[in-house]
């Protein structure tokens, strides 16, 4: 997915084209996914595995219980995903707690969502 008008593959060219580093456009996609196959040390599809490997969106029927963080200025992990995630989370009535945080990027409010991180992990040991 895209973000801020961006498409997803033009994230990823301009990244190339510039030799983005994490913190610039398209740098955390190259520096997470697509880097080992631009060094040659993978082809495309064990990047595109990697990649939904990496998402519960592909594994929200079989999480069990679960916390979900998200800015909503993060322009590395569009709100969408979240939004979707938290969808099918419900379609298959699976137990969990998402926040969407107001005026915060990909590295959410770190004032409130340790606290509550911790609180969640208190309960979901307690549940064992």
């Amino acid at each position: 997915m895209g973000t801020e008008g961006w498409k997803e593959q033009e994230l990823w060219s301009e990244g190339i084209r510039i030799h983005a580093t994490p913190l610039e456009t398209g740098g955390q996609n190259i520096e997470r996914f697509l880097g080992r196959a631009l060094e040659g040390n993978a082809d495309l599809a064990a990047v595109r595995h990697n990649m939904i490997a990496s998402s519960p969106l592909y594994f929200a029927s079989r999480l069990t219980l679960s916390q979900h963080h998200y800015g909503l200025e993060d322009t590395s992990v569009p709100t969408v995903n979240g939004r979707q995630l938290v969808d099918e989370l419900k379609r298959f009535h699976r137990p969990y707690t998402a926040f969407f945080y107001p005026d915060q990027g990909h590295d959410t409010d770190r004032i409130i969502a340790p606290p509550t991180t911790r609180d969640f992990i208190a309960h979901a040991l307690e549940l064992k």
